[in-house]
């Protein structure tokens, strides 16, 4: 409380309230900027306690509990932005998914654009809030305001007025827990993207490789790391023959725990469970966390990934090459990568995807694994705002399967999306980037595409893009490692989050060096104990028993 209110006293002393301009009809934009958040001069608005009652809104027969419209009469919610990416996204007043919402719910919308993140901070800071925001604020700036008594409790609301809400967070408890605040209220609604299996797990990247350099070669696909090796060295050998060319590189992996790009799944191949998300950790079976980078299994798939390096199968440069430089070799129009792990496949018939690879060491292969996508933050309800329960009822519509899908493909309207006569969602096949121009709002806003009431009715255009990738990544569902062995998303407390930073920093650093030494210069097994050493004076074990302190005191508020 006591860095809000120096936060205040520095706004006001630079005069650097937010002034937003009264709009006089739903769907018009107000842009408010850094420079003239800077430069006006500070007004008094409403804060906590200043609000209409809670409950008015109900109460004076303007809200309709069931049904559409939500209201009787339409009303305006000022609805807080953040500025979209010039390239990607369009205005959001033009979006037909806004329009559409707006004309169903009877709540016309006054954009209130931010310009960039310190134009949030300032918003925060002033408490000049919009009435609702979609994908403002992060974890930090949510849970101040809602300490210093400026946002609703969500979930007060939700059995009565977001019954899609509340009967996904029913079922979904480690999605509950993810969005769940210490106080055990949730102050802001998430967007959900769950393209889960049965396992209860997503996936990462696809594992692809240069079909035609196999076909010259009469070569098969390989399904065995050493058939595998046989492959890279094959495509060494016959570098500058046929479509191979001179500076052919066998297999380019983006460094070893990149999570995209990265070794990851070569590791996960000999059946040792490794993830780059959420702190490099896992949980095992007894729902204890887990840092697998220590375990001496990990030696194997090191050793196999160091033999590739050592023979010029895989690129020395791999371990110090940028993003952008990682991206530039697997996407060249020249074609000299012969195997990677990527986000998607190629659609120029360059590359195949491939299946897991045995290890043949009597483990199962292993595939990465995720959870359902909960990304926090996307829906927030502000004190000032005069309508609570209208402004939830919002919410749960836009939770409605139909409203989710198409806010992120797009409208039913035979161009980005269909709605077939057994009730399916079909995707078409078009560009994304053309769809976030137009139609949707893709993650920014609080869409519910759950396994239950989205993900298991969505089917795509035959022979389209999207169609095929999904085909193609059906070969990895038994190999998934299950979303039970994911670390949650939730959010850390106060007295633990700066300190596993602290700790996280050392230990990913001295993973991803010691690494890197072993890959080019060999040593694994000699270095072995030195880096375990070193991982435990980094604090190992106190990084590892902080964690599953927050993991447990998460799950525990929402049992």
């Amino acid at each position: 409380m006591k860095r809000k209110i120096m936060a205040l006293l520095m706004a006001a002393a630079m005069g650097a309230s937010m002034v937003l301009s009264a709009c006089s009809s739903g769907g018009e934009t107000t842009q408010t900027t850094t420079a003239a958040a800077k430069e006006t001069a500070a007004e008094t608005k409403n804060t906590a306690g200043e609000s209409k009652a809670e409950g008015e809104t109900a109460g004076s027969g303007l809200l309709n509990e069931t049904g559409y419209p939500i209201v009787n009469e339409p009303i305006t919610l000022k609805v807080g932005v953040k500025a979209g990416s010039a390239a990607l996204d369009g205005p959001w007043a033009d979006y037909d998914w806004i329009k559409a919402l707006q004309e169903q719910s009877g709540i016309n919308f006054e954009f209130v654009e931010y310009a960039d993140n310190e134009a949030v901070s300032l918003m925060f800071a002033s408490r000049d809030y919009p009435d609702i925001s979609f994908d403002v604020g992060n974890d930090k700036q949510i849970k101040e305001a809602a300490e210093g008594g400026d946002l609703y409790a969500i979930d007060e609301y939700m059995e009565q007025y977001a019954p899609n809400w509340y009967k996904y967070f029913q079922d979904n408890p480690r999605s509950k827990a993810t969005v769940t605040s210490a106080d055990g209220h949730i102050y802001s609604l998430p967007a959900v993207w769950d393209e889960t299996k049965e396992s209860g797990s997503s996936m990462r990247d696809v594992f692809v490789i240069a079909t035609p350099w196999l076909d010259e070669l009469g070569l098969e696909i390989p399904t065995t790391t050493n058939e595998f090796y046989e492959v890279l060295k094959a495509f060494k050998e016959h570098a500058g023959e046929g479509s191979i060319p001179e500076n052919v590189i066998p297999l380019y992996i983006y460094g070893i725990t990149n999570n995209v790009g990265g070794a990851l799944d070569l590791i996960n191949f000999f059946g040792v469970r490794v993830s780059s998300h959420r702190y490099c950790v896992t949980m095992d079976d007894n729902e204890k966390v887990e840092f697998n980078f220590a375990n001496e299994d990990i030696k194997e798939p090191l050793k196999y990934i160091r033999k590739l390096v050592e023979e010029g199968l895989v690129p020395v440069e791999c371990f110090t090459d940028s993003n952008d430089e990682y991206l530039a070799k697997i996407k060249s129009a020249d074609n000299y990568v012969g195997a990677c792990f990527s986000g998607v496949n190629r659609d120029d018939g360059a590359t195949t995807v491939i299946g897991v690879l045995d290890s043949e060491n009597g483990k199962k292969p292993m595939k990465r694994g995720i959870e359902a996508v909960v990304t926090r933050n996307r829906f927030t309800i502000y004190k000032n705002c005069e309508y609570p329960e209208a402004a939830v009822r919002l919410a749960n519509l836009i939770a409605e399967p139909e409203w989710s899908i198409q806010g992120y493909f797009g409208m039913f309207d035979g161009h980005f999306m269909e709605k077939t006569s057994d009730g399916k969602f079909m995707r078409l096949g078009y560009p994304m980037d053309e769809q976030r121009k137009s139609s949707g709002v893709v993650t920014r806003v609080s869409l519910l595409c759950s396994k239950e009431n989205v993900m298991n009715n969505l089917v795509f255009e035959e022979g389209s893009n999207w169609g095929e990738q999904m085909k193609e990544r059906e070969i990895y569902d038994d190999y998934l490692i299950p979303g039970k062995n994911c670390y949650p998303n939730i959010m850390f407390s106060d007295k633990n989050a700066s300190r596993i930073s602290e700790l996280y920093t050392d230990i990913k650093s001295c993973v991803d060096t010691t690494f890197a030494d072993w890959m080019i210069n060999g040593g694994i097994d000699e270095g072995w104990d030195a880096y375990i050493a070193q991982l435990k004076d980094y604090g190992l074990e106190e990084f590892l028993s902080l964690l599953q302190e927050e993991r447990d005191s998460a799950m525990a508020l929402v049992q």
